[in-house]
């Protein structure tokens, strides 16, 4: 069996209500066909936002694209609010590094992850638990 990767696909209730945020954070639409739409971001990631009517209530353990944040923390928190991203999850204390989650028209997220602004932990000394539905690191 042989697969070439093709793209990734998020499913939203309105599409095209969404192709603008995704416009501003560097997506370009290549196609329109209908229930889906094909986006491709500056770096060559080629996404396709699909209608799903009956798709389940997201939570913010679907799928998340990330992306670098290269610039100041501040600044791409107001663009993105602005183009009409929802913020889901602010920097917390424990994070080692800017990382901030925020949601399109239906919830799919994506992240925006900065630089380190600490050492990590060691691996295996921390896991991940879902509290109040935030991610939180406890000790392992």
């Amino acid at each position: 069996l042989t697969l070439s990767f093709r793209n990734a696909a998020r499913y939203c209730k309105d599409i095209h209500a969404n192709v603008p945020l995704y416009e501003a954070i560097g997506f370009k639409k290549l196609r329109d066909a209908g229930d889906l739409v094909v986006l491709k971001h500056h770096d060559g990631f080629q996404l396709v936002l699909h209608r799903w009517d009956e798709r389940p209530a997201p939570t913010q353990l679907d799928t998340a694209l990330g992306f670098t944040l290269s610039g100041d923390a501040a600044d791409a928190k107001t663009h993105l609010e602005a183009a009409g991203w929802t913020l889901l999850r602010a920097p917390h204390e424990g994070d080692v590094g800017y990382f901030i989650i925020y949601g399109d028209l239906d919830g799919n997220p994506i992240n925006l992850v900065g630089k380190p602004l600490r050492a990590s932990p060691d691996p295996g000394t921390v896991k991940l638990v879902l509290r109040d539905g935030k991610a939180i690191a406890i000790p392992a």
